[in-house]
């Protein structure tokens, strides 16, 4: 159930009551970002692109000033079939799947190829496609908007019950969630404020409680015996992004990553850009391929002795390329072990160091490396 503009009355109430928000006129900011969830072949990504960078061009028209424009936005989008998302990636299309795209619309964002339309490179490079389980992979967080049309339709009572809280918390406080029209929140529904109630568009409230998620160490109550196997799996589950949260907090570092084994991010933390970039080309999350200069050779290292030994890594006086200059920086590989699990994730530190001191003082501090006990997770 996918397409391009799918319900078009949907994308006016964007229009109308979200992207004013987003795009709000002396409010400081960064980078805009969207979650797809589900995202199919990304029709539905594309025209969440378009339909930003349409309201970007009206209102600087409108006001005849390009501050909308240095706002930048990026649209994460992920499923769980790789065939899906390669098409997506590549954003070719027949002439049939842009059937009911306006002349106007596909001669700004289209070009014809093969028998069919391309999207723009430009519009294909704001859209991040990565393969995740939205039921029991790590979410992202600090997101402004998730749209997660049709979904949850798909999913019995017992997924829901685990992917809700889960968009809940992918959410910045006051953003927004907007699902299909045959879906509701059930009972999370206290969780949200209706903002279009006919287009099933949401705001995030702030709860003192949040709902609970299947990376929240508490359960959801009731006797373990009464209930089935694919109920108590929801219980008492401690999982990376847990545990991610904790050492983060434990060490007030905000700007923090995420990765597996294979250095591929699952997860970003705070403001990376000084530290990370997207590659050119094809979009990737693939850590050695994000790095900024100068950084790779020493993440490597660490994460090579962290794996080894076991134990969280510290490596300082390490000088990257950043934001046109040089700037030194430390960073710290800390191990994340689940009991009963093989796969291994990393939490990856990274900050700005206080003041530059001599070279051999620098020297000196880049080959120290702090070791402390691996976390580790209980089930």
């Amino acid at each position: 159930m996918t397409g391009f503009f799918r319900d078009p009355e949907t994308f006016e109430a964007l229009r109308k009551h979200v992207f004013p928000y987003l795009f709000q006129d002396g409010k400081e900011r960064g980078t805009i970002r969207i979650w797809v969830p589900g995202c199919s072949t990304g029709e539905e990504v594309y025209s969440l692109a378009m339909a930003l960078l349409e309201y970007i061009w009206l209102q600087t028209q409108k006001t005849a000033r390009a501050t909308l424009g240095n706002i930048p936005f990026q649209i994460f989008a992920t499923d769980i079939s790789e065939t899906a998302l390669d098409r997506a990636r590549a954003g070719l299309y027949s002439e049939g799947s842009v059937a009911t795209i306006s002349p106007a619309r596909l001669k700004r964002f289209f070009l014809p190829l093969n028998g069919g339309y391309q999207i723009n490179k430009s519009v294909r490079e704001m859209c991040i496609f990565a393969k995740q389980n939205v039921a029991k992979d790590p979410p992202f967080s600090n997101l402004d908007l998730v749209s997660c049309r049709n979904l949850l339709i798909y999913l019995g009572p017992v997924l829901q019950q685990r992917v809700i809280p889960t968009l809940h918390y992918a959410l910045k406080p006051s953003g927004y969630l907007m699902l299909g029209e045959s879906e509701s929140l059930g009972t999370f529904a206290d969780y949200f404020a209706p903002v279009d109630r006919k287009s099933k568009i949401f705001q995030k409230k702030r709860a003192p409680s949040p709902p609970l998620t299947y990376f929240s160490v508490l359960d959801y109550g009731g006797r373990r015996g009464d209930e089935p196997r694919a109920a108590r799996e929801l219980q008492a589950v401690s999982t990376v992004e847990k545990e991610a949260d904790r050492v983060l907090f434990n060490r007030f570092v905000p700007a923090s990553i995420v990765i597996n084994e294979d250095m591929e991010i699952v997860q970003f933390r705070g403001k990376t850009g000084a530290y990370l970039e997207p590659a050119t080309g094809h979009p990737t999350f693939n850590l050695s391929k994000m790095a900024r200069e100068g950084l790779l050779v020493d993440l490597r290292s660490a994460l090579s002795k962290a794996k080894r030994e076991r134990v969280a890594v510290r490596t300082e006086g390490v000088r990257i390329q950043s934001n046109g200059g040089t700037k030194e920086i430390s960073l710290e590989v800390v191990p994340i072990r689940q009991d009963g699990r093989m796969e291994r994730f990393y939490v990856v530190i990274f900050q700005d160091a206080p003041a530059a001191g001599p070279p051999e003082v620098r020297e000196s501090r880049k080959q120290s490396a702090k070791t402390v006990p691996p976390v580790k997770l209980h089930a």
